[in-house]
């Protein structure tokens, strides 16, 4: 099975869950089914404008958050992925659809179902198309772009979101609860003690001491040096592990803060 995922690197989740797919189909136990994986950043590759777009997305999230209401807002009104005849950069799709041939398409963002699905249709038309979602609540936040009662399936990371997508108009028959799709060590044995122990020295982390753990999706929007600040300036004895992502500038102002004036122990 040929299997064609459609992402785009807004924010970090959607990538993510991109890549979880790919990293069960290669698994040893999987490989008896011939799964074929090939990634379509559905934004990025069809037009510069959507590129910009999803810039513009990434550093409103990083620098100035509260903005993303009226960018939410905005997308839910004006949808990009609409209609095929509004779609920018469709040949560039089309020529990726036929060169790959895919038996199935799997669709891991808001904006790239209709008008996906309705040119995967005509160009292939026996491909399946899938929408996978990831977000968590129906509420507000969550786009209906997420929902084409045209796809094949509908699977969803949580029950709820299975029934914010019926009331959607999704065809029940043709939705699914599925759970997480993450990366599959998520889904392993934890560690036993030995190998916490190895993990602790590999950090030169102190045994009996509360260890905090500060995360942040893969394009390092965070805000983790005002936090480990705070904690200083309290005197709360701790240790920390600060994942960072892609953000290089943040990891590095951490180092220096804690090089030069820092007390708590930090580990980057």
């Amino acid at each position: 099975m040929r299997v064609l995922i459609l992402s785009s690197s807004t924010g970090g989740g959607h990538d993510m869950r991109a890549k979880s797919f790919v990293q069960w189909a290669e698994l040893e136990e999987m490989r008896s089914f011939g799964i074929i994986t090939q990634r379509y950043q559905g934004l990025e590759e069809t037009s510069k404008l959507y590129g910009f777009g999803v810039s513009i997305y990434n550093i409103i999230q990083k620098k100035w958050p509260r903005l993303h209401h009226l960018y939410f807002n905005f997308l839910e009104l004006f949808q990009i992925s609409a209609h095929k005849r509004l779609l920018l950069g469709k040949a560039h799709y089309i020529q990726a659809l036929q060169a790959f041939q895919p038996d199935l398409i799997l669709s891991v963002h808001a904006h790239l179902n209709h008008a996906f699905r309705e040119i995967a249709k005509d160009t292939l038309p026996n491909v399946k198309f899938v929408t996978y979602c990831g977000e968590m609540f129906g509420g507000y936040g969550f786009s209906r772009h997420w929902v084409d009662p045209g796809a094949d399936a509908f699977i969803g990371a949580t029950k709820e979101i299975c029934q914010a997508a019926i009331r959607l108009k999704m065809p029940a028959d043709r939705v699914l609860h599925g759970g997480f799709l993450l990366n599959p060590k998520f889904y392993q044995a934890q560690l036993n003690h030995s190998a916490k122990e190895a993990l602790r020295t590999k950090l030169q982390l102190a045994a009996n001491q509360f260890t905090l753990l500060l995360s942040t999706g893969a394009n390092g929007a965070l805000n983790h040096l005002p936090f480990i600040q705070a904690l200083d300036r309290a005197g709360i004895s701790l240790q920390v592990i600060a994942l960072c992502g892609k953000n290089t500038a943040a990891l590095e102002q951490i180092n220096a803060w804690q090089s030069s004036s820092g007390k708590i122990t930090v580990r980057l």
